[in-house]
């Protein structure tokens, strides 16, 4: 079909500037190629993170300021937990329709399908609308992942980028498989998995001519990505101690269950996907059907919300006792969930506190996220009014030192200090302080933990440290 006249003046331009660029540096195919796939990757980080606010802001729009999902799970009445991924499974499904009648019937969507039996062009409307809806589904709690919508945004980016230039057919091929690398790069912070992956399950190669500019368009994602405002990976992983001997075999065991346990979910996945797909109603109500049992689950098990990393996070780390991160990277912080996880424990009359460093450490590494000493007493004194509020007896523990670990610095060591000076002057009428500190440093070096008691992260006490520990606690204050 013959070119409209305002979009073949707009793209004369572009095609000249291809060419005489070509010319004047006298680059062959494969160096423009490199160059374009620099591109691809650039704007395949930028469609991500377009895609990571829009999620943020329409969560706020619906559901309020939140620490995540989860959190906001945890804060809805049961019928809101119900009726919020209900509606927005029926939204997302007739998104979906439209989506449908939006594009031909051999139009698709799909990346994969544009890569490797396709001519590299994916329709714009269609992608756009799908996204919506999945946009609309995690939003009000759906328990899918948005890396989906983001790889397929960077892959449509990147066709249209070809398009414009009037790639051919196999090059353009290579440039949307670039874009769709810089999206699970961008998504889940691993540029070489990301490109890798592209490479060899994608296109089937991996033949230095496409896995070079793939791997380009990976790290240039990756780059970006870091260099956002507010940039955070999706998972906050602490500093592990070193794996040895014969933990390494343990290690091993668990990925042969993990990869077995992954392959029964699979199957479980696709039974469930044809269950639904038998069921004589139309695609929105079968989405509204999931919301809803994602809803009812959600009653009893809130943590069902969203993608699962707070949950994950929650688990491997980042505890802490302020924060507002837009993403909850670090998992909800101790000040919104004491209640539930200390004060309403049936049967507990006793909690120890201990919690800060965290705060210290990571503000240090991300200035956005820095806490004053002043806020950290501040949030502990709240704790303890909520403790006796409910009758329960609180105990502050100073927190340890740290010189030595990833996030060590000299203003964190000296909010480290003004805390503990604080805590130990019990200026927030705690029932009681137990002096961690003074339990495990090293006499000799107090910014430092004991060599005995450290795991060799200059962070996490050992098992003789965690035994120091608890012999700083004076049982008799228990009773």
């Amino acid at each position: 079909m013959p070119m409209r006249p305002p979009l073949a003046a707009l793209l004369r331009p572009l095609l000249a500037l291809r060419v005489g660029m070509r010319r004047f540096f006298g680059m062959a195919d494969w160096q423009l190629t490199l160059l374009w796939a620099i591109v691809a990757g650039a704007l395949g980080a930028l469609a991500t993170e377009v895609f990571r606010l829009a999620l943020h802001a329409l969560d706020r729009a619906v559901l309020g300021e939140g620490e995540g999902l989860v959190a906001l799970a945890r804060s809805l009445p049961m019928w809101a937990r119900i009726a919020t991924p209900t509606v927005g499974g029926l939204v997302a499904g007739l998104l979906l329709v439209l989506a449908r009648r939006a594009t031909a019937q051999k139009a698709t969507s799909d990346y994969m399908e544009a890569i490797v039996v396709g001519d590299g062009k994916i329709p714009v409307t269609q992608t756009l609308v799908r996204s919506a809806s999945s946009l609309v589904s995690i939003a009000s709690g759906g328990s899918i992942g948005r890396e989906g919508s983001m790889v397929q945004l960077s892959a449509l980016c990147a066709s249209l980028l070809g398009q414009i230039f009037r790639f051919p057919g196999e090059r353009l091929r290579l440039l949307v498989a670039c874009g769709a690398a810089a999206g699970l790069t961008a998504a889940y912070n691993a540029p070489i998995a990301g490109a890798f992956f592209v490479a060899e399950i994608v296109l089937g190669s991996i033949a230095m001519e496409s896995v070079g500019p793939i791997i380009v368009a990976a790290v240039v994602a990756n780059i970006v990505m870091r260099e956002m405002p507010g940039y955070q990976p999706v998972y906050q992983m602490p500093v592990f101690p070193d794996v040895a001997g014969a933990e390494v075999l343990l290690f091993a065991l668990l990925g042969v269950l993990l990869g077995g346990a992954a392959a029964v979910f699979l199957r479980a996945l696709a039974a469930s996907r044809q269950a639904f797909a038998r069921l004589p109603v139309a695609l929105p109500w079968r989405l509204a059907l999931g919301g809803l049992a994602v809803g009812v689950i959600s009653v009893f098990v809130p943590e069902v919300w969203g993608n699962g990393y707070s949950v994950v996070n929650a688990g491997i780390g980042g505890n802490r006792l302020l924060g507002d991160d837009v993403v909850a990277a670090f998992g909800e912080r101790l000040i919104n969930r004491f209640d539930r996880d200390a004060l309403k424990v049936t049967g507990a009359s006793h909690v120890i506190v201990l919690i800060g460093i965290n705060d210290i450490g990571i503000g240090a590494q991300s200035p956005r996220l820095a806490r004053s000493a002043a806020e950290l007493q501040a949030g502990l004194k709240t704790l303890v009014e909520q403790a006796r509020a409910a009758h329960i007896k609180i105990f502050l523990g100073t927190v340890p030192p740290f010189e030595g670990a990833s996030y060590y610095s000299t203003e964190g060591e000296a909010k480290r200090q003004a805390l503990n000076t604080w805590i130990r002057g019990n200026s927030a009428q705690a029932t009681g302080i137990v002096d961690f500190d003074a339990a495990t440093r090293d006499p000799a070096l107090p910014t430092r933990l004991l060599a005995l008691y450290d795991s060799g992260d200059q962070l996490h006490p050992s098992d003789k440290g965690y035994e120091a520990m608890s012999q700083a606690v004076d049982l008799a204050m228990l009773r």
